[in-house]
């Protein structure tokens, strides 16, 4: 959680707390810069707004570089065209305005650690797929529904020459 406001930490903090999630919380960039950096994160709450000249979506930026799996939730007091436009560019799981509520935040704090789960299983059943069959030693050619190769294994091409 980061946001510059201490009472909004505060509160989404124990929100979040007594709902099970474990919480770190920091109310500017260069604070969330080091978490970022010593650990990892399902879900980042951050508000758009930060102190200086600090925005939220630096803070994202970094998380989407270095740790892709964290679903970011983006919050805000002063949302803009831009500013949401700016935050789907970046794929953020959702764009809260403030005030947001505690059945809201842990709702959609909830859904985003299940979507970052799926994703981090999706990533595994698919490496772990392509891995077994770039091993065998018989061709394989496996289409999609629009009749294009999704997977051509080392097989295929020493026997067929593509």
């Amino acid at each position: 959680m980061v946001d510059d406001e201490e009472s909004v930490r505060f509160s989404f903090q124990r929100f979040l707390t007594n709902a099970g999630f474990e919480v770190e919380v920091t109310g500017n960039r260069l604070e969330a810069e080091v978490l970022i950096a010593e650990k990892p994160f399902d879900v980042a709450v951050v508000d758009r707004i930060l102190p200086g000249l600090d925005d939220g979506f630096q803070i994202i930026q970094q998380l989407s570089s270095t740790q892709s799996d964290c679903q970011a939730i983006l919050i805000s007091a002063f949302p803009t065209f831009e500013s949401v436009g700016r935050s789907f560019s970046l794929d953020t799981f959702a764009y809260l305005i403030k005030p947001v509520g505690r059945d809201e935040i842990v709702r959609v704090v909830r859904e985003a650690a299940e979507e970052g789960r799926v994703r981090r299983e999706r990533r595994l059943h698919e490496s772990l797929f392509y891995s077994l069959l770039g091993s065998s030693a018989d061709p394989i050619l496996i289409y999609n529904l629009d009749c294009r190769a999704a997977f051509v294994d080392l097989a295929f091409t020493a026997v067929f020459g593509h």
